[in-house]
């Protein structure tokens, strides 16, 4: 017995929509890709933007360390910017991007992972009369210091991995000789 089977045309229907499919599936994975690629950058720059930070506190616990071991404050007075120590009024814009307010700065530690040690300068306030001022001024275990004390405001940078990465913290500081 012979059975005859007839077969219909085939327009190829199956073939359009497994390739619209494929397209849709394509689009999906390609913006998950993107997606993933962005967060990284993201995740990347948050770190940076960390170690920076970092640094910039290193760098101003290197200046407190130098106001704490100041015997007098002729270095301040002779304004010399070459050594950063400034008088009072005389700091630079620690944000100018006309000059550069760092080129003379003091370099601080150098830490690992980061582009370029971190700087700080600091500026001489002058002098700080307690019994005119509501000025409370502790040290860190916050004893109160009694009479006057100097202020002195630092500066301080701090770099990441890349110079893209940049932090720069004010501080103020108080001694008394």
């Amino acid at each position: 017995m012979n059975k005859l089977f007839l077969y219909k045309s085939q327009e190829g229907a199956v073939l359009v929509t497994s390739l619209i499919i494929l397209m849709l599936l394509t689009i999906i994975a390609l913006s998950s890709m993107q997606s993933t690629v962005l967060q990284e950058k993201m995740t990347s720059a948050v770190s940076d933007g960390q170690l920076a930070l970092e640094a910039a506190e290193s760098a101003l616990i290197d200046a407190e360390q130098f106001v704490r071991t100041l015997t007098d404050i002729n270095g301040f007075i002779s304004a010399n910017p070459e050594d950063g120590l400034y008088n009072t009024g005389t700091a630079p814009d620690p944000f100018s991007t006309s000059d550069n307010p760092w080129g003379t700065a003091r370099i601080g530690k150098s830490i690992e992972g980061i582009i370029e040690p971190p700087k700080y300068y600091i500026e001489y306030l002058g002098e700080v009369r307690q019994e005119t001022s509501n000025l409370t001024i502790c040290g860190y275990d916050c004893n109160q210091l009694e009479g006057d004390v100097l202020a002195f405001r630092i500066y301080a940078l701090g770099k990441g991995k890349t110079s893209n990465s940049k932090r720069i913290l004010t501080s103020f500081y108080a001694k008394q000789f």
